[in-house]
């Protein structure tokens, strides 16, 4: 039984979200179009067991008893709830140095219905530059102190954060503050949020570091 999206845990909507991933542009899997609990957890590194018990918590009646899910079907539904290609969601990037430039120049966020609408900074120095987006256009990187305006006259509920680490609270307070309720941050390990704000953490050196320990360690360096 599909449970409502207020009860659903992340780890389950990131996988829901992996899978999608894997199969959007799949019309068949060995040459079949149904497509196994088993198969599906193999390819997103999961098991049998808990891709059924996900699926089910995330979709409404969908599969086939003993055989599995219609991939077609699956794709559609999963899309749907995942809500992905309904309408553009318009994004706000916070930060205009060079991660912030990388993000604008990356196609799959445009290809998957995310559109950068604005960029915004806090540094006199960037304020007022434009700069040329081969996937978003020229965009001129606007005061972090207009932002609700910027919100009021674009929509956007999302947001990425690049900031330098000892800016990023004081940037995440004043996106949330205007409206901003979902944040991708490259920036800092840790930001404070309120409630109904969602924040995704994504540190390029942590992962890096935890894979360095790991590497380490099974050469005998790390005890």
């Amino acid at each position: 039984m599909k449970v409502h999206k207020s009860k659903l845990s992340e780890v389950l909507v990131e996988r829901m979200a992996r899978l999608y991933n894997v199969l959007k542009d799949m019309e068949e899997i060995d040459g079949k179009c149904i497509v196994s609990s088993h198969t599906l957890g193999e390819m997103i590194g999961s098991n049998s067991i808990q891709i059924r018990k996900d699926i089910s918590m995330f979709l409404d009646n969908i599969g086939i008893k003993g055989q599995g899910y219609e991939l077609k079907e699956l794709k559609r539904k999963l899309r749907d709830r995942l809500k992905l290609k309904t309408f553009d969601w318009p994004v706000i990037l916070a930060g205009a140095g060079a991660l912030g430039k990388v993000m604008l120049n990356y196609p799959i966020f445009k290809e998957e219905h995310y559109n950068i609408v604005a960029v915004v900074d806090n540094s006199a120095d960037k304020i007022g530059q434009k700069i040329e987006s081969e996937v978003f256009g020229k965009l001129m990187v606007q005061d972090i102190e207009n932002i609700d305006k910027i919100i009021e006259e674009t929509q956007a509920r999302l947001a990425i954060v690049t900031v330098p680490m000892a800016n990023t609270q004081e940037i995440v307070d004043k996106l949330t503050e205007a409206g901003i309720k979902g944040i991708l941050n490259f920036s800092a390990p840790h930001v404070d949020v309120p409630n109904d704000v969602k924040v995704r953490h994504i540190s390029s050196i942590v992962e890096m570091e935890v894979l360095a320990f790991f590497i380490g360690k099974s050469k005998g360096k790390n005890n």
